[in-house]
């Protein structure tokens, strides 16, 4: 019972993750003015939330060397960093945004061969691309 408890949230994650994956495969096959009206639903403040605890399930994943659990994560925030491309026009902001998600890519990619050390490295990686995002364009409070 344990090892369900702790496999089947792992399980929905993924899930999510490839019906995430599909629509945007599915989406990318449409015509360019199809994607320009994208709008997200979530307000950028609890996009920012959701990456946020995305980042940490993933250093957890890494802390812990359970690289398969933290690959479905980086596969989340690399299509999270997608959406949030559409989140503000300016060319600066997307750019972050992309190199984010084509880094959350590597990241998953990395931790899909249960390379802890190179996960690790990107990872840090993929900080330094939101600390520098957020040094611009992150509400002074």
């Amino acid at each position: 019972m344990k090892l369900r408890t702790q496999v089947l949230p792992s399980v929905f994650v993924l899930g999510a993750a490839l019906i995430v994956l599909s629509y945007s495969a599915r989406a990318q096959d449409k015509p360019a003015a199809a994607a320009s009206t994208f709008k997200p639903v979530l307000k950028i403040d609890v996009m920012m939330n959701g990456q946020k605890k995305l980042f940490g399930e993933i250093k957890a994943a890494i802390v812990d060397e359970k690289m398969k659990e933290g690959e479905s994560f980086a596969w989340l925030l690399a299509e999270i960093a997608n959406v949030n491309h559409y989140q503000n026009d300016s060319s600066a902001y997307r750019e972050f945004a992309d190199q984010m998600s084509r880094q959350c890519v590597q990241l998953a990619e990395l931790m899909g061969k249960g390379d802890a050390k190179l996960a690790k490295e990107q990872f840090s990686q993929i900080g330094r691309t939101c600390g520098a995002c957020h040094d611009q364009f992150a509400k002074k409070k």
